[in-house]
């Protein structure tokens, strides 16, 4: 892909940060720190970028919540959260009401 998109990195034990990236299969891995799966568990059009395999002893990083307060999704070290082209299944930019979704549901976990 040769154009940048906007998205939200969230790292571990720090607050969400929007940044402008190459969607590259090397860039991704290079920002959660080894190889990717996407995830779509919030079912809005957007993915979650995350490691592939998470250490035995690594502690969760990000809380989903159901409507109930429930957790309902663990995510572990760095994770990327963009938007979806659905119409070609592409990484695409986040709109601002993505940016601001992602934000309040994705908890940060305290370290």
């Amino acid at each position: 892909m040769n154009k940048k998109i906007r998205v939200l990195i969230m790292r571990p034990g720090e607050d969400a940060k929007e940044m402008w990236i190459y969607p590259t299969h090397d860039v991704l891995t290079d920002l959660v720190g080894g190889e990717i799966t996407m995830r779509n568990p919030m079912d809005d059009g957007t993915a979650i970028i995350c490691k592939d395999t998470v250490d035995v002893d690594e502690e969760p990083s990000r809380y989903l919540r159901n409507g109930r307060g429930q957790i309902v999704t663990r995510f572990y070290g760095t994770i990327v959260v963009s938007g979806v082209f659905m119409k070609a299944g592409e990484l695409d930019s986040l709109t601002d009401e993505e940016v601001e979704m992602a934000t309040q549901r994705l908890e940060r976990a305290e370290i």
